[in-house]
């Protein structure tokens, strides 16, 4: 799902805190500084602040978007015990590829913040802490927008406990997650033990003991990232017994009490988590939670950090290999390889995104997932885009060259490249029809190869297969992406649009004017789009499948009641149930 977690990615010239933290500027009443750095192209900003609570000193990260006027959300991590807000660095990554900004900060007693080592003293001081961390996100960070909080293992804990004992004051967070909670235990303590726990605490809270499994694959089943905590220097592997003792108190209050949401709440859980094992955080769910918006969701084959975990998005993903083509980091093909063998068959997908540096392939991740259920080999395709190095022609040499990659890739792990589909979305549906079409491509234009990779058939979702009209209709797409991508208008470059169209503008009366190049494809087609899409207008799957047709192609035109642009990327929509069985019926 994320690009893996690494020990490294955090500025190296931090040291990991001392046990017991001495703040000596307790006159500062306000947040100390706020520093900007870039750690492998994602830019990426450090605060400090002084908790309300007691003035320990906090450190949080800020991982804002270009564009957070359009965001939709704001997301905020909340960790686990004995691990820092730079493990979810690659989680802020995957999100910022969705122009949504995040936000993550050391919990009291670990990372970079202050206080001694995982020690709470008061389940208080964890609400004030968050408070104060979301009270900097609206008014210093100027993100007004809805908040939605990811809480992982005891980081539910801090949430949890503000719902439970600020009733009168309600979180500002207006959506939460809950990752594999650690808040009920497999077997509730007796009253006995319960005292002797409290007792302990009182007379000794700062003693010390192991949490069982944070160095192994107890907590995920990536070998590497296992690898990278144990030579991680902000992470511990110890509870004081008063946090112990918090933990104790706060999840029996939980066990005994009804929440009412107001707020949308997703609890999600692995299946095969030994840590806090499923069946008490469900039935905990089942008896405690209530509300109009609350769901539970069960991951296979997972375990405790859902986040970390192989295969992410990708239940059914055994193995997954990325393939550069070129020395951008973008350049790029996925290759993802189901479980069981391999069905005859591979699919190319080419994502859209208005040719935008905005957008990139893991877009496509559901769809992804969706068919290697089927044991279909995966490829998912990146490229150079406008505001990356791309536009024309970079982005077509890029597409031809990841795919020409195919023939490689398929013999290292064994498939056949000789049965492609290629499924392009939008402007990825534009590509998509380029690579189907280049063996017709001539010498001089790019991504011409003598022996092109040519695929079995063709799926355009919602694609623009024309750019004249592209270039004039009433869309984003036609509101400067094209000009954008292509470089300048059609008086400017005609033999740029003749080039990168699959049929020819419908405003022509004279169509040889401006003729397609590529038509017939010599492939089965299937041109889908929903019927109130008002991203591509459906006239340009219409004119395609008309002119196609009369090229001699086989082409199938679909058109979806009350479905719009973006559904063709959700595998539970009725275009992708359509897609899909267009896409097995080439299964032998």
């Amino acid at each position: 799902m994320f690009t893996k977690y690494n020990s490294l990615t955090y500025n190296t010239t931090e040291q990991a805190m001392p046990a017991y933290t001495v703040v000596q500027n307790l006159q500062r009443e306000e947040a100390v500084t706020t520093t900007a750095v870039e750690t492998n192209n994602q830019s990426e900003e450090t605060f400090e602040l002084l908790s309300p609570y007691d003035k320990i000193r906090l450190v949080g990260r800020y991982w804002p978007v270009s564009a957070a006027s359009e965001s939709k959300f704001v997301m905020l991590f909340l960790h686990g015990s004995g691990e820092h807000c730079q493990r979810y660095r690659h989680v802020a990554k995957f999100f910022n590829n969705y122009q949504i900004p995040c936000v993550s900060y050391d919990s009291r007693g670990h990372g970079l913040s202050g206080g001694e080592r995982g020690y709470i003293f008061h389940i208080n001081a964890l609400i004030e802490d968050l408070e104060y961390v979301i009270k900097h996100i609206r008014d210093e960070l100027h993100l007004k927008m809805p908040l939605v909080i990811y809480a992982h293992g005891t980081g539910c804990v801090n949430c949890l406990g503000h719902i439970l004992r600020r009733k009168d004051r309600p979180l500002d967070c207006q959506g939460l997650i809950l990752s594999t909670p650690s808040v009920c235990l497999k077997k509730r303590p007796t009253g006995i033990v319960f005292v002797v726990a409290r007792t302990f605490a009182n007379l000794s809270p700062h003693f010390r003991l192991p949490i069982a499994g944070n160095y192994t694959n107890k907590y995920t089943n990536d070998e590497e990232v296992v690898e990278a905590y144990r030579k991680d220097p902000l992470v511990h592997d110890r509870w004081p017994a008063r946090t112990i003792s918090l933990y104790l108190e706060v999840g029996l209050l939980l066990e005994t009490t009804v929440i009412q949401f107001s707020m949308p709440l997703l609890v999600q859980h692995g299946i095969d988590d030994t840590v806090t094992p499923i069946e008490t955080i469900k039935k905990w769910f089942d008896e405690r939670i209530e509300g109009e918006d609350v769901d539970f969701k069960a991951w296979p084959n997972h375990i405790h950090e859902l986040h970390n975990d192989l295969g992410g998005l990708y239940p059914n993903d055994d193995k997954c290999v990325a393939y550069q083509y070129g020395p951008d980091p973008i350049q790029v093909i996925d290759c993802h390889l189901p479980k069981g063998p391999y069905v005859p068959l591979v699919v190319l997908l080419v994502h859209g995104g208005y040719w935008s540096a905005k957008h990139n392939r893991s877009i496509e991740n559901d769809v992804a997932n969706d068919l290697l259920r089927f044991n279909i080999v995966v490829c998912n395709l990146d490229y150079r885009s406008v505001g990356s190095n791309g536009g024309y022609p970079n982005t077509f040499y890029d597409v031809s060259n990841g795919t020409d990659l195919l023939r490689t890739i398929a013999q290292e792990h064994g498939f056949s490249s000789d049965r492609v589909i290629i499924v392009g979305h939008s402007a990825g549906g534009q590509l998509g029809g380029y690579l189907t079409g280049r063996f017709r491509l001539m010498p001089d234009q790019p991504g011409y190869s003598i022996n092109p990779l040519r695929p079995i058939a063709f799926v355009s979702q919602a694609g623009v297969n024309n750019m004249w009209d592209g270039c004039d209709q009433a869309s984003e797409t036609g509101s400067g992406a094209v000009i954008s991508f292509l470089g300048g208008t059609y008086e400017t470059y005609p033999k740029r649009y003749v080039l990168s169209s699959m049929a020819a503008s419908s405003k022509f009366s004279i169509k040889v004017k401006y003729p397609s190049q590529f038509l017939p494809l010599i492939v089965p087609i299937q041109a889908i789009t929903g019927s109130v899409d008002i991203t591509v207008p459906i006239s340009q799957t219409i004119n395609f499948v008309e002119q196609a047709k009369i090229a001699g192609d086989n082409c199938t035109q679909v058109i979806v009641d009350g479905e719009d642009h973006f559904v063709h990327l959700n595998a539970s929509s009725k275009s992708w149930h359509k897609t899909l069985t267009f896409i097995l019926s080439f299964i032998p």
